[in-house]
């Protein structure tokens, strides 16, 4: 089988990593063709790039700038050249090949990361319902996780129920995991000091400014611990970067590191891993600490709802505030997570790349068969 996964560009991001992911996966665990096409112009020094099996065909149409109608032209002929058995979308994908597809007719799964009513305008989503309900054989949209999936009813239509929760492969630790520790150790108060990293965009959709007002208001309370943040504003000028910077009361206890390729090694540190988002489709970054044992704190932001036992690998806040977060908070500082081998377990028996990538290959064979 022939199977080949759309990506609209390859930047850093939940749905690009999981995209990777799953075509490395895919490419491991059968032995069908695996293409990856990303519609915008990529480079060799792009971190996922880089992470990119040689056993996956890549494809770039090197689309720049905003919303290209030549483009529409370039999916299709990559079609007819490689003339797929499925296409699996991520993100905006749909729109550009939306109608090539139905143009060659080949059948595709589309991957809903994050709420339905927050991803497209209204306009677009009224585009995306004809496609489901008029073309179901050729369109078919695929929940990450119970929460997403309880949209897409809402929004497309009640019978569109197909879940598949994501998964991430499980992180590994790098070279330089010793040199990560020795730095930790030396921001720590004492050994007491508990660890909060925080991974991700800085961007308002992040909440990443919730986060830093929470932190200033533990630490003057003489809370003992110290928060990572990683990731960066992809926004030009980075405002919200700035904002977050310049409200930082206490820039030895709160440090911004950048973006960074080696987050396994900060998350083995950690004693927990923190979510903020106002929304979320579920979140890799969480299913990433799980593999580690690293427990997640995490706003009701949607997804991260449907992955964290409360009390066992992880806490969600009763509201999206930062009094809430706050409460959150001092209960895990209290009563910090400990139990490593059990968040383990649960990321093993729900949320690895490798069961989530044979669960999307049974549902290939199926929606392949329909447009034979």
């Amino acid at each position: 089988m022939k199977i080949l996964h759309l990506l609209t560009s390859i930047n850093t991001g939940g749905a690009e990593k999981f995209c990777v992911d799953i075509c490395n996966t895919q490419a491991n665990i059968s032995s069908n063709d695996i293409y990856l096409c990303v519609l915008d112009k990529i480079n060799d020094d792009q971190p996922l790039v880089q992470m990119i099996s040689p056993n996956v065909n890549l494809i770039s149409l090197n689309k720049q700038g905003g919303y290209s109608l030549k483009i529409i032209y370039k999916i299709y002929k990559m079609l007819s050249k490689i003339n797929p058995d499925i296409i699996h979308i991520n993100g905006r994908a749909l729109i550009y090949s939306s109608i090539p597809i139905l143009l060659k007719r080949i059948s595709s799964v589309y991957t809903v990361h994050t709420m339905a009513d927050k991803e497209y305008s209204k306009y677009i989503r009224s585009y995306i319902k004809f496609l489901f309900n008029q073309t179901p054989s050729l369109f078919s949209p695929v929940a990450i996780g119970q929460s997403v999936s309880e949209s897409i009813k809402k929004i497309y239509g009640t019978h569109l129920d197909t879940v598949i929760y994501n998964g991430s492969s499980e992180l590994t630790l790098s070279s330089e995991s010793k040199d990560v520790l020795d730095y930790i150790d030396e921001l720590k108060t004492n050994e007491e000091t508990l660890v909060f990293v925080y991974i991700g965009r800085i961007q308002k959709i992040k909440n990443t400014l919730l986060l830093i007002q929470v932190f200033n208001q533990l630490v003057e309370n003489n809370k003992n611990i110290l928060l990572l943040i990683i990731g960066y504003d992809p926004v030009p000028g980075r405002a919200y970067f700035n904002l977050c910077k310049n409200k930082n009361k206490y820039p030895n206890k709160i440090k911004f590191l950048g973006r960074k390729d080696n987050v396994a090694d900060y998350l083995e540190c950690a004693d927990a891993s923190c979510l903020t988002s106002t929304y979320e489709g579920l979140g890799i970054v969480a299913l990433e600490s799980f593999s580690l044992g690293t427990p997640v704190i995490s706003t009701p932001s949607g997804g991260p709802s449907d992955i964290i036992i409360p009390g066992v690998n992880g806490y969600i806040s009763e509201q999206i505030s930062v009094q809430s977060y706050i409460e959150v908070l001092n209960d895990f500082i209290n009563n910090p997570l400990r139990n490593k081998e059990k968040i383990i377990e649960i990321y093993e028996d729900k949320y690895t790349m490798k069961a989530c990538a044979s669960q999307y290959l049974n549902l290939y064979k199926l929606k392949s068969a329909l447009v034979k």
